[in-house]
């Protein structure tokens, strides 16, 4: 599969003073995301819950990976040499992976 994502890993700046986040793709990716405060938030300079999505956003790559490889190392349900799990976690993780991969 070829990927279709500016690659990780992403980082987060803070260059407003209105407490926004970007999220920036250190691999000469530029700009992948972004976290905005409300308009309620933005006397608060960037709200613990905009630094939280910000950091939740950034760490996608590398939780793609972390998924990838939970369900390559689970193998096939049923194979003696799986890793055991619960079969609902194994098929949540692949159609999370299905989602993503469009």
């Amino acid at each position: 599969m070829s990927t279709k994502y500016t690659p990780g890993p992403w980082l987060c700046e803070m260059p407003d003073d209105d407490g926004s986040i970007f999220i920036i793709g250190s691999d000469l990716g530029g700009l992948v995301g972004a976290a905005h405060c409300w308009p309620t938030e933005i006397d608060t300079r960037g709200s613990d819950r905009v630094r939280a999505n910000a950091r939740l956003i950034a760490a996608a790559p590398e939780l793609l990976e972390a998924l990838r490889g939970f369900v390559d190392g689970a193998g096939e349900i049923g194979d003696p040499d799986v890793l055991l799990i619960d079969a609902r976690t194994y098929e949540t993780a692949r159609a999370l992976l299905a989602k993503i991969d469009g």
